[in-house]
């Protein structure tokens, strides 16, 4: 991230499959292990809660990526293929979307 984006972000919310350490430097690596504790306050809970929240509602996105959209495995070759592989199948959705829009609209004015 630091060569790609030119900062660390401060925390990284991570799935159950990862083990191992906490923190890299400075970055905290928050696992679905890290619940809120009994001593958290209200407040605590809540923030806690809707980091893993908010990383439940992609999982369903990035699954269909992989199997609609052939992300499973990368085709192309080169050091920029995976975000080459990313672009194409980030468009392909987006496009999707619009045509399922469009459609609908079409048939709103039509019938």
């Amino acid at each position: 991230m630091q060569s790609n984006l030119n900062y660390l972000p401060k925390e990284v919310v991570y799935d159950r499959g990862g083990k191992g350490q906490k923190q890299i430097g400075q970055t905290t690596i928050a696992t679905l292990d890290y619940r809120p504790l009994k001593r958290d306050n209200q407040y605590q809970k809540r923030i806690k809660g809707n980091k893993f929240r908010r990383r439940t509602a992609i999982e369903p996105v990035i699954g269909n990526l992989k199997s609609d959209f052939r992300m499973g495995q990368n085709y192309f070759y080169g050091a920029n293929s995976p975000q080459i592989n990313t672009f194409l199948a980030a468009t392909r959705l987006n496009l999707k979307k619009m045509m399922k829009k469009l459609k609908l609209e079409y048939l709103k004015t039509n019938c």
